[in-house]
């Protein structure tokens, strides 16, 4: 499993959704977030995007030879441990 972190300045958590159809919209620890399985079209990855005011995004991309439910499950778990790290909005 691969779990990586990007933080992105001037960047909207909602910015760049590769695929709004199957993205959801939620919250980590109350921070708007938006959770985007398979976002390179490659199963076994999800992706998590949340939300770092006033103009950033922090985005939790994990890949695994697992399946795409797992490897969600796992990013869920990773962002809300990285949560609280993340500057306050």
């Amino acid at each position: 499993m691969d779990v990586s972190l990007f933080l992105q300045e001037d960047r909207l958590y909602t910015d760049t959704v590769p695929h709004p159809e199957t993205a959801r919209r939620g919250d980590i620890n109350g921070r708007p977030s938006i959770e985007e399985p398979e976002p390179q079209n490659s199963p076994g990855q999800c992706d998590i995007t949340m939300a770092v005011e006033p103009h950033s995004r922090a985005s939790l991309l994990v890949t695994t030879s697992l399946d795409t439910k797992t490897a969600c499950a796992a990013a869920e778990k990773y962002a809300t441990a990285v949560e609280p790290l993340l500057p306050k909005n």
